[in-house]
C-alpha cells in the first residue's frame, strides 16, 4: 500500500519504551505517565482557546449537528 497523497512524511515515530517513562507509586498501585513525554506532534495534541474570545460558542452549533446526525469521522493527525 502507498501512503496517502497528503502525507508529507514529517511525523516522528510515537513508539516509546516504558523504561524511559516516569513511574509514580501511590496507595492504589503504580502508573506510568507516557503521554506528556512525546515530543513529536505535541502542537497537534493541544490547542489554546485563550486567544479567541467566544470561539467555542461560534462553532458549537455546527459541530453538534454532525454529532446528532451521526456523521462523525475521526481523522488521524
Amino acid at each position: 500500500m502507498a501512503p496517502p497523497t497528503t502525507d508529507i512524511g514529517s511525523a516522528e515515530n510515537v513508539k516509546r519504551p516504558f523504561a524511559l517513562s516516569h513511574n509514580r507509586v501511590q496507595n492504589g498501585g503504580g502508573a506510568r505517565c507516557v503521554s506528556g513525554n512525546y515530543g513529536g506532534r505535541r502542537d497537534h495534541a493541544s490547542y489554546s482557546w485563550g486567544h479567541q474570545r467566544n470561539a467555542l460558542p461560534s462553532h458549537c452549533g455546527v459541530q453538534w449537528e454532525y454529532v446528532i446526525d451521526l456523521s462523525i469521522r475521526c481523522l488521524p493527525f
